[in-house]
């Protein structure tokens, strides 16, 4: 696996974007995209996260869930109220004209998710949500190797609530690096342990 980080810290607010560029050998698109977005699979091995539940499941494509994310032992975990779309070059045509990924030739899957209010899903005392102002996977196969996936994540979260810039800049490069490294272990015990 080869991944590059790339992030930016916004003076004086606690919101940062992180870039996640990875190239992934011996991986198909199919079974990356269950390990990310099968809800049972991904507590398996996210680190990154306390909790997870989906909440509702559209037949657009569309998933609304409750995400509780692990930041740092001295920093309130962060909730998030989040949607997503998911869509590739083989089932909506649509989406994939607007997103420009039309031009592709090679087998993809692509997901856009946000932030979203649920009077459903009141906070609990002491929690902190955050905002995920903009995410977006792309996950596509190489065009000339086979089994070999590039990944591109690219997300912009308000953290909200106190968090001291030290570790604001520190924990975006450690929790892309520590959720990529704890997905890759996974990986291995999700598909090749549990069959040998």
């Amino acid at each position: 696996m080869s991944l590059k980080v790339y992030k930016a810290v916004l003076e004086g607010e606690n919101t940062v974007t992180i870039r996640v560029d990875s190239t992934f050998r011996g991986f198909e698109v199919d079974k990356f995209v269950r390990m990310l977005f099968n809800m049972s699979v991904r507590k398996e091995w996210d680190k990154t996260l306390k909790d997870i539940k989906l909440l509702e499941a559209k037949a657009d494509n569309t998933e609304r869930l409750f995400e509780e994310v692990h930041i740092d032992p001295l920093i309130t975990s962060r909730v998030f109220i989040k949607e997503m779309l998911h869509f590739n070059n083989k089932d909506d045509l649509n989406l994939v004209k607007r997103f420009d990924l039309q031009d592709k030739k090679n087998y993809f899957h692509a997901v856009i998710a946000n932030s979203v209010n649920d009077p459903n899903v009141p906070l609990k005392h002491g929690d902190v949500r955050g905002n995920l102002i903009r995410e977006y996977w792309l996950i596509e196969d190489d065009l000339y190797e086979l089994n070999t996936i590039h990944v591109r994540n690219v997300s912009t979260v308000d953290y909200e609530g106190e968090i001291p810039k030290y570790a604001l800049n520190q924990m975006a490069v450690d929790w892309a690096s520590t959720r990529f490294e704890s997905f890759l272990d996974g990986y291995h015990t999700i598909y090749f342990s549990k069959t040998a």
